[in-house]
């Protein structure tokens, strides 16, 4: 039996390149989709799936994600649009039921060495991992699919999207996957599972429909066994205080022990570039602003 899973460590140390000049004077995380800070989104889908314990990877200069979290006054705060209101109070609810911890990245040293920021907090124990500039909605959590799927297999879980040619061009190479169902004959549905057989190297510029093995590419939410921190080691003694990236790591995991996928069917927004940020605020504020 898969053990519970009840602490997320949320990735929030870069340098935000991509958003540049805005991310000269505002973390990127902090920037507002459709009026909310993008790292609530993550932050919130954490919680809502369950977990309680939610780590934070920071950076300096970065402080006013700890201050929103933890120290911002709500009361000063009045909110007449009603949707700002449900968002304060939801924020007062993760602050009084969840324990946040915040740990500095020293350096920007890849995504790998700011999950290994958060070794200690994680412990021996499985854990999520959510990249908090891709925003996912739907009626159910997507982090809540994972620990569904991570419970029923017992393996490291990651989640699949459905790339569409209109898609590909506003996303980032992630890389393709080979993969194949576990219910085969079946239908795409949300929370469709699949054995993941190959994940593919990141690459520059968009997606590459017509060159990956499926479909389907990983989409950053995952539910990750303790051994991650075994080959995150191994792969930070092998690159001798270069950056350090996590998919070689999911890489040879897969190879080693096996690894669930689980389709995503809702909507998915790469708010973390310029094109697709503008896109996540046009959907998402006109949801905002109702029909």
């Amino acid at each position: 039996m898969a053990a519970a899973v009840e602490k997320a460590v949320i990735p929030a140390g870069g340098l935000g390149t991509r958003m540049l000049p805005a991310t000269l004077a505002v973390p990127k995380e902090m920037l507002p989709v459709a009026g909310v800070p993008m790292i609530h989104y993550a932050v919130a889908e954490a919680f809502h799936a369950g977990i309680r314990q939610i780590c934070v990877v920071t950076a300096p200069g970065k402080r006013a994600i700890v201050e929103y979290f933890l120290y911002r006054p709500l009361e000063r705060t009045g909110a007449d649009d009603p949707r700002a209101a449900d968002i304060l109070a939801e924020l007062a609810l993760m602050r009084e039921k969840a324990k946040f911890v915040f740990i500095e990245q020293p350096a920007p040293l890849g995504l790998g060495d700011a999950i290994w920021q958060a070794r200690d907090f994680v412990g021996s124990t499985p854990f999520a991992l959510l990249l908090p500039d891709n925003i996912f909605t739907d009626r159910v959590p997507l982090t809540a699919r994972l620990l569904e799927a991570w419970a029923a297999h017992g393996l490291d879980t990651i989640a699949l999207s459905r790339v569409t040619t209109e898609q590909a061009a506003r996303i980032g190479n992630c890389g393709g996957v080979r993969c194949r169902p576990l219910d085969p004959g079946g239908t795409d549905r949300p929370g469709r599972c699949f054995r993941i057989e190959e994940l593919q190297d990141k690459g520059p510029g968009s997606f590459l429909l017509e060159s990956a093995p499926s479909p389907y590419r990983t989409v950053p939410r995952h539910v990750l066994g303790e051994h991650f921190f075994f080959y995150l080691a191994r792969q930070r003694r092998q690159k001798e205080g270069g950056e350090l990236d996590d998919v070689p790591v999911l890489q040879e995991i897969t190879r080693r022990h096996g690894m669930t996928g689980v389709l995503f069917d809702g909507e998915l927004h790469d708010a973390g570039n310029a094109a697709g940020y503008a896109h996540a605020n046009r959907v998402l504020g006109k949801e905002k602003a109702g029909p």
